[in-house]
């Protein structure tokens, strides 16, 4: 990968919405975006200095974990040829803890 976040922010891979519902329905292009907030973390920072700026604060996700991030949140980035999304910790609401 050619990018590396700074600070306390995350590059995400955006997953794409569902085009069916469980029970067959298929969803228009207006249904899905709603459901975009969530991805796969592929890199980290290295996390934000603390108040002394004696030391780095840990990071609470690190890559390949599965996250919801805030709605309008993080800036896109087209990397290789793929759109990402580099976006700050705090905008993170959630992570899967179930594996």
């Amino acid at each position: 990968m050619s990018i590396q976040p700074l600070g306390n922010r995350v590059l995400v891979v955006r997953h794409e919405a569902d085009k069916e519902t469980p029970g067959g329905i298929i969803l228009p292009d207006s249904a899905k975006e709603k459901k975009q907030y969530h991805g796969t973390v592929l890199a980290v920072g290295p996390g934000a200095w603390n108040h002394d700026n004696q030391c780095r604060e840990p990071m609470e996700v690190e890559a390949g974990e599965h996250i919801y991030f805030a709605s309008y949140s993080g800036y896109e980035v087209e990397v290789d040829g793929e759109t990402l999304v580099v976006l700050p910790e705090v905008d993170i609401m959630a992570k899967d803890v179930a594996e």
